[in-house]
C-alpha cells in the first residue's frame, strides 16, 4: 500500500515503461507491505519470442522474457565508450525451440561467468523482466535496461519452476545431451562479389564522368593526412553525430544534437581528411570513426584522447601516420551535391586493403596492376596554385562545358580522357605569371574574369586536338 505520492506524465529521458504516467514518491511517502493476494508477486508480463522475432515491438520498448540458456559469447570490451564497458550474448530458447538473443552490459555480463562451459545436470533458465528490445542492423533482442531490469537465474518461484518442467518434458529432450554452447558470432567475410555489388571501379580523374548517385571505388595512395582540418569531433552517444557545445547548465557541459537535443555526454569520433592519389590526379576523401580505426590497427579515437590529453584542437597524433604511404580501396558515393558545387571532396564508405579485393580491382583494368612508381605526387605542388589547393581550381570540367563547346562536351570528354588532360596542366610554372595577370587584368577593369578564361581557353583548346 502506498500513500502520499504524486503522479507525472513519463516523459523522462530514459522512461523504463512506456506507460503515459508514473508515480513520484517523496520524503513523506509510505510504503506498507500487505499480504499477497496473488500468487504471481513479481507481475512477470511474459512475451513468446515469436512476438520479438516478428518486430512487434518497437525498439526500446520493455518486455519480460524466460528461457533455457543455450550458448554463451566471451566478454567483449567497448573501445570507444568513455568508460571502460563491456558486453557478453547470452542465447536462450523456449519450450518450442524458439531462440532469442540477450545482450547483457557490464557487471550484468560478468553473472554468467559460473555457467560458462556449465556441466551440470538440467538446464539453466532465468527470467528477464523490464528488458529492452533492441534492433541492430534489423536484427532483434532484447538487453538489461540502465537501471529497471531484474533477473532470476535458477530461482525457485513458480514462473522457472513450470517453465523447467514444460521444457523438461518436451520431445527429444535429454539432461545429459543439454550443454551450454559457446557463442560464436558468424564472421561476414567480406568477398568481392558483396564489395564490389553494383560498383563502378575507377580512376580519380574518371569519377567526374559518371552519373549521380553512382557507388564508385577507387584505388589509390594515401599521399598526405589534412592535418589542417583536425583529427576528431565530439559526437552523440545515440547517434554518432556531431554534437556542439551550448550553454552550460550548473556545472555540467551541455551540447546539442540535432537528433536528440540538449545532451550532456558525448565522445570522439575520428573525421580526418586524406589527400588521396592515383595515376590521374589527387582528391581527398573524408574517413569516419569505423573505417579510420580499421586502418590505423584497430586504435580508437578515445585512446588517444587518453594518451595525448582532452582538448583535441590543440595537437594532431602521430599515431594516425602509419597510413600515410599506403594504398587502399575507398568506396563511395558521387553525389549530386559533389556535381552541383563542383566538389572533389568524397566521404568514404569503406576503406580496404585487402589483397583479394586489391587483385579483383586491378582485374578490371587492361594495364593490371599499377606499379608504385606511378603513384607520384602530382606535378602542381601548393606553391604552384597561388595558395589554392587543387581540388579547389575546377578547372577541367569547367573548360568541358562552357556555351561555345557545350554541344560538343561528350566528345570532348573522350579526348581529353584519351590524350590524358591533367587540370594541373593549366596551373604549370610556365603559365602562372601569366595567369595571374590576367586575373589582376580582371579585377581592374571591373569585368567578370570572362578575359581570363577566354585566355585559357587559348592555352589548350580541345577541339583542336
Amino acid at each position: 500500500m502506498i500513500s502520499d505520492f504524486s503522479i507525472g506524465e513519463n516523459n523522462g529521458i530514459l522512461p523504463l515503461l512506456n506507460h503515459k504516467y508514473k508515480i513520484t514518491f517523496f520524503q513523506s511517502t509510505k510504503v506498507t507491505r500487505i499480504d499477497h493476494f496473488d500468487e504471481d508477486v513479481f507481475g512477470f508480463k511474459l512475451e513468446p519470442f515469436s512476438d520479438i522475432l516478428s518486430k512487434k515491438y518497437n525498439d526500446k520498448d520493455s518486455v519480460d522474457v524466460i528461457g533455457a540458456i543455450v550458448a554463451i559469447g566471451d566478454i567483449i570490451p567497448i573501445p570507444n565508450s568513455l568508460m571502460k564497458k563491456v558486453r557478453r550474448t547470452v542465447i536462450i530458447e523456449d519450450t518450442e525451440g524458439t531462440r532469442v538473443k540477450c545482450t547483457f552490459w557490464d557487471k550484468w555480463a560478468e553473472m554468467f561467468n559460473q555457467y560458462v562451459s556449465n556441466d551440470a545436470i538440467g538446464p539453466v533458465t532465468f527470467v528477464l523482466q523490464l528488458a529492452k528490445v533492441k534492433y541492430f542492423k534489423d536484427e532483434p533482442a532484447v538487453h538489461n535496461s540502465l537501471f529497471g531490469s531484474r533477473i532470476f537465474i535458477n530461482k525457485d518461484i513458480p514462473a522457472i519452476t513450470s517453465f523447467k518442467q514444460r521444457y523438461t518434458t518436451k520431445e527429444g529432450y535429454s539432461d545429459g545431451d543439454h550443454k551450454i554452447e559457446v557463442f560464436t558470432p558468424p564472421v561476414v567475410k567480406m568477398t568481392p562479389e558483396i564489395f564490389f555489388k553494383q560498383i563502378v571501379k575507377s580512376t580519380v580523374g574518371g569519377v567526374r564522368d559518371l552519373e549521380s548517385g553512382t557507388d564508385v571505388v577507387i584505388y589509390g595512395k594515401v599521399h598526405r593526412i589534412q592535418k589542417e582540418h583536425g583529427w576528431c569531433y565530439d559526437a552523440c552517444k545515440r547517434c554518432n553525430k556531431m554534437a556542439r557545445v551550448s550553454k552550460s547548465t550548473g556545472s555540467r557541459k551541455a551540447y546539442t544534437c540535432d537528433d536528440h537535443g540538449v545532451i550532456y555526454q558525448v565522445v570522439p569520433r575520428f573525421k580526418v581528411i586524406l589527400r588521396v592519389i592515383d595515376e590521374t590526379g589527387s582528391t581527398p576523401f573524408v574517413v569516419f570513426d569505423t573505417n579510420m580505426s580499421r586502418i590505423c590497427n584497430g586504435v580508437s579515437a578515445y585512446e588517444i584522447m587518453n594518451k595525448h590529453g582532452q582538448n583535441t584542437a590543440d595537437y594532431f597524433p602521430d599515431d594516425l601516420n602509419v597510413i600515410v604511404g599506403n594504398k587502399y580501396l575507398f568506396k563511395f558515393t558521387y553525389t549530386q551535391h559533389n556535381i552541383n558545387s563542383n566538389s572533389q571532396v568524397y566521404t568514404a564508405k569503406s576503406v580496404s586493403d585487402d589483397a583479394e579485393l586489391v587483385a579483383h580491382f586491378n582485374a578490371a583494368f587492361a594495364d593490371g596492376h599499377v606499379g608504385d612508381d606511378q603513384y607520384k605526387t602530382p606535378d602542381v605542388s601548393f606553391a604552384h596554385t597561388g595558395g589554392l589547393d587543387a581540388a579547389s581550381l575546377n578547372i577541367n570540367k569547367f573548360l568541358l562545358e562552357t556555351p561555345d563547346n557545350q554541344a560538343q562536351s561528350s566528345i570532348n570528354r573522350v579526348v581529353a580522357s584519351s590524350v590524358n588532360i591533367d587540370k594541373f596542366l593549366l596551373e604549370t610554372p610556365d603559365n602562372q605569371v601569366q595567369t595571374s595577370a590576367n586575373n589582376s587584368v580582371g579585377k581592374n577593369d571591373g569585368s567578370s574574369g570572362s578575359k581570363t578564361m577566354n585566355k585559357k581557353r587559348d592555352i589548350i583548346d580541345v577541339d583542336e586536338l
